[in-house]
């Protein structure tokens, strides 16, 4: 199975930036010139390609699991079954920075400050702490939470690490580009 991602309205000068990212997460790129110096830039992953490396350290898969599908239902309820695969993707993508992130699934997603629904001000956090599988969007939320614990989930999000809603322009994100667009968020793989 194959994704494909396009981005359009790309300048000239980034064009071939954003073709090395994607080239550099194996993907097979084409660009089509859209005129007035912007291209389309289309993006093909073999899935086999995009499964994130996951930390081998997990010490218990079906609290990673339960970690990491209560942070998609945080984060992500209201998205596509897509767009929460991607919030997950973020969070493996974080296990390859250990020192900055954290080294397993629950020190990603528990670190302070970095997924909004764990925040104690979150005014969601007792809903998050009390959902359980009565709730259909939290069952597809484990589900893809279970196939990441497992490495069974491809990465759409070109090995972005950070991501807000389009809503919100947060400070670290000023004068950057979002590598793709899923539903409601912006995912980034440029952030230092």
């Amino acid at each position: 199975m194959t994704i494909t991602r396009t981005l359009t309205d790309i300048p000239e000068n980034e064009k071939d930036e954003v073709i090395r990212d994607f080239e550099s997460e194996g993907a097979v790129t084409q660009f089509i010139d859209q005129g007035g110096g912007l291209w389309t830039v289309i993006a093909t992953f073999d899935d086999e390609k995009q499964k994130p490396e996951i930390a081998t350290n997990v010490q218990n898969a079906d609290k990673a699991a339960d970690t990491l599908a209560r942070t998609i239902w945080g984060e992500a309820r209201g998205e596509s079954r897509e767009g929460k695969e991607a919030v997950a993707s973020v969070i493996l993508n974080r296990l390859k920075k250990p020192t900055r992130f954290g080294g397993t699934i629950e020190e990603v997603c528990l670190k302070p400050s970095q997924f909004s629904c764990w925040n104690d001000n979150d005014p969601n956090l007792p809903k998050l702490k009390a959902v359980d599988v009565n709730d259909a969007n939290f069952v597809e939320c484990l589900s893809i939470a279970q196939a990441a614990v497992s490495g069974n989930l491809a990465d759409s999000t070109i090995g972005a690490d950070h991501y807000h809603t389009t809503t919100v322009s947060p400070d670290w994100s000023i004068n950057k580009t979002p590598c793709i667009t899923i539903g409601n968020h912006l995912f980034y793989n440029n952030i230092s």
